[in-house]
């Protein structure tokens, strides 16, 4: 998806970008913090901006609510529903890779500014008539960057701001801690400055030095704790990455043509250092949490990568002699961290990771096979990757994408430690993970895609996508929801405070089918429709707790959407787009009275 789609289509929040994105869900339970993942997927994608991997820090958490990047950068969006090969590591669960525009030559500033409310009442922002209606207010969201390029290097510097607040009563009675934050501080409140320095003469090669910062202060739900609460993130992150060309003397030996210079290779590399920081944020609102649940949790990372690629492979198995492609590479990442004030041991983590790839672009089917194995604190992860696609005539192709993954439990990062330890939550008194009974604990998948385009002779194109997962031994949480009479401070709502009762499950296993269905068509001359149709289902296997998570966990992605989608464009200097999205809703975990049973 390029810059051009994105500005058409009238995106300005980032969480916005996976409503638009076909095959994805973006769930939400206070309307603008999502958590996207690819339909049939467990768990969050994997993103990358700029180059740079984002990971979630302390507890696992989604990295997309603190991303310093503001959509005026995106140059373009690659997004693959189906595991990948990413920056040196396995996505189990799907990337997203953000790729940003570079500075223009000489100085240049851009800013944005947007402000909105959701659906229903469309004002006003501010009232201070209790009893009037009003709804969610999207930002204000601020954005300003300014940039200088010379012939051999560059700096860019840029800043994000945005702030929510909230007036829904559902939102309000279900947070329980949030009562009038049109007159106290903001739902969630993001200040995020970023600086990049690029050389591109002054070394061999492209040389990127990026630093950002994010300070988030919000009301997250923990889906582990099954509780919203008021949270402090900091993310510091600064990293530096290159990319150099190479002649071909670093080539596979023994080409049989001798020509071994005629090629540049690519040499890949880069190394990251973040610090990370979750706290509880008690007195950000005028109650404060349920007892027992303050926290204060620190991550370092330490990450590095080191790749080569556009080898060209001495011989080629291939039909016509196509030249094959390799790319390798190794990767490693180590995690320490630390839970401030709580009996729980701090866990260091080390992963490492070796992955290959072959492919063979000019070759009829252009076939690519990947391979990665790795290992985190001990337990064995990998997995292989196979795609291609067969033309069909002039007018038709079909693509296929195979995969298999390994996930090792520890790769959850050190959240997962700490829930082994007991760490202090309202969990199910049986609540402690139990791994498998296996030497190497982990969970598996299999997944399958096939794609089929088609263009007719009146200009109708079509595509049909069918995508099959095979899940097992999913580390999933399954809960029960109700209110309980627990003395809080203040504005308790009804009924007293919601209380889960949740059990992780590391046995959760079961399959997910989604089928979509395109079509589009220009007519009459510069009008442009487009319609399509998406529905899942899925099915779980085992049974008890592990059964309902598998269950709980994929019922909330909706069964079925329609999208219509309509474009005027006018000579080459004016455009107008609409679309109409219907969906079926999201199923979460049914709240209960306060004495039911929560089995």
């Amino acid at each position: 998806m390029t810059a051009e789609r994105l500005a058409r289509a009238g995106l300005t929040r980032t969480d916005d970008l996976f409503w638009f994105l076909n095959g994805w869900a973006t769930s939400s339970l206070d309307g603008y913090a999502g958590r996207p993942s690819a339909a049939g997927m467990p768990g969050t994608p994997l993103l990358v901006a700029g180059g740079q991997p984002l990971t979630g820090g302390p507890f696992g958490q989604p990295p997309l609510p603190v991303l310093p990047v503001h959509l005026q950068q995106v140059k373009a969006v690659d997004a693959s529903r189906a595991p990948r090969l990413a920056d040196g590591r396995l996505a189990p669960d799907g990337a997203v890779r953000l790729r940003l525009r570079p500075p223009g030559t000489g100085l240049e500033a851009q800013g944005a500014f947007s402000a909105g409310n959701e659906v229903g009442d469309p004002g006003p922002f501010r009232t201070t008539e209790r009893e009037v209606l009003n709804e969610d207010r999207i930002g204000p969201q601020y954005f300003g960057e300014a940039s200088l390029r010379g012939a051999d290097a560059s700096a860019q510097v840029s800043l994000r701001s945005v702030r929510h607040y909230t007036t829904d009563r559902a939102i309000r009675a279900r947070a329980e801690n949030v009562q009038d934050t049109l007159d106290g501080p903001p739902l969630q409140q993001l200040v995020a400055p970023r600086l990049v320095l690029s050389a591109e003469e002054l070394l061999p090669g492209t040389h990127w030095l990026t630093a950002h910062y994010a300070a988030l202060r919000s009301l997250p739900f923990f889906k582990t704790l099954g509780y919203e609460l008021p949270a402090r993130r900091r993310h510091a992150h600064i990293g530096v990455r290159g990319d150099i060309g190479v002649r071909g003397d670093i080539g596979v030996r023994g080409d049989p043509s001798g020509n071994r210079s005629g090629r540049t290779q690519r040499l890949r590399y880069r190394f990251g250092y973040r610090r990370a920081t979750l706290a509880s944020d008690a007195g950000r609102f005028r109650s404060a949490p349920p007892p027992n649940l303050t926290f204060d949790w620190t991550e370092d990372h330490l990450t590095t990568h080191v790749g080569v690629g556009d080898l060209s492979l001495p011989f080629s198995p291939l039909p016509g002699n196509a030249p094959v492609r390799l790319r390798f590479g190794v990767s490693a990442d180590y995690t320490r961290a630390q839970a401030k004030r709580a009996s729980l041991d701090d866990p260091t983590l080390l992963t490492t990771r070796a992955y290959a790839e072959l492919a063979a672009p000019s070759a009829a089917f252009r076939p690519r096979l990947a391979a990665l194995l790795s290992q985190t604190d001990g337990q064995l992860g990998g997995g292989a990757l196979l795609s291609s696609q067969f033309p069909l005539g002039r007018r038709s192709s079909l693509g296929l994408h195979l995969g298999y993954v390994r996930a090792p439990y520890a790769a959850g990062g050190p959240f997962w430690y700490w829930l082994q330890q007991g760490l202090p939550a309202p969990q199910h008194p049986e609540g402690q993970i139990a791994l498998p009974s296996s030497p190497f604990p982990a969970s598996e998948r299999l997944t399958a895609d096939l794609h089929l385009r088609r263009t007719f002779a009146g200009g109708l194109r079509l595509a049909l996508e069918l995508s099959a997962r095979h899940f097992q031994h999913l580390s999933l949480p399954s809960g029960s929801y109700r209110f309980a009479r627990i003395a809080l401070p203040a504005y308790a709502p009804p009924g007293g405070a919601l209380v889960p009762h949740l059990r992780l499950h590391t046995e959760a296993s079961g399959q997910t089918v989604r089928a979509a269905i395109e079509g589009t068509h220009t007519a009459p001359a510069g009008l442009t429709h487009q319609l399509r149709y998406d529905v899942f289902a899925h099915h779980a296997t085992g049974e008890g707790g592990a059964r309902r998570a598998f269950d709980q966990r994929f019922a909330r992605v909706p069964r079925h959407q329609l999208r219509y989608t309509a474009r005027l464009a006018v000579a080459t200097r004016f455009s107008l787009e609409g679309r109409v999205t219907a969906r079926s809703p999201e199923h979460w975990p049914a709240y209960r009275p306060a004495g039911a049973d929560c089995s």
